[in-house]
């Protein structure tokens, strides 16, 4: 059976964040290759940290949602214990937060352009895939949201 090329237009959520990371390793590698030839040393590893922090927060995120919020017959059990990694891991970022930012090569630039990679770029992903059709959400989606009309009306397949 041949898919319907629908189907396989549309950004899944693992193919979306897929070419998020993607992305944002190439960004990563030609940040650090930029500033490395300008030699902006201080800047680059506030980059590095900040790039690696966003990411893994993302990354966690990713993990802990597909781990304990896929349907089951313990979805309750596995609701309680993401409540609780969820909970641990804002503690943890405080103390690696502070740990960076009393370090002598703490360089708050570097750090909050690092830090904004992961946002922009799945802002940026999510804007075009919206645009292009390529979303979840589809043309109807984004034409009901344009058109202030009913979106079932608009996306049922003629």
């Amino acid at each position: 059976m041949i898919p319907d090329q629908e189907e396989t237009s549309t950004m899944t959520p693992g193919r979306f964040l897929h070419a998020v990371y993607v992305t944002a390793g190439l960004v990563i590698c030609l940040g650090i290759i930029a500033m490395s030839l300008s030699e902006i040393r201080v800047l680059m590893l506030n980059f590095i940290v900040g790039a690696v922090f966003s990411l893994s927060l993302v990354r966690s995120t990713q993990f802990l949602v597909q781990r304990f919020l896929t349907p089951g017959k313990r979805l309750k059990q596995r609701r309680v214990w993401l409540m609780v990694f969820l909970m641990v891991k804002f503690p943890v970022i405080m103390v690696f937060l502070a740990l960076v930012a009393w370090s002598s090569w703490f360089d708050v630039r570097g750090f909050v352009i690092g830090v904004s990679l992961m946002p922009l770029l799945i802002i940026g992903y999510s804007l075009i895939s919206i645009f292009t059709g390529n979303s979840p959400i589809g043309q109807a989606g984004l034409m009901a949201f344009f058109e202030k009309q009913n979106p079932l009306e608009n996306s049922v397949r003629r």
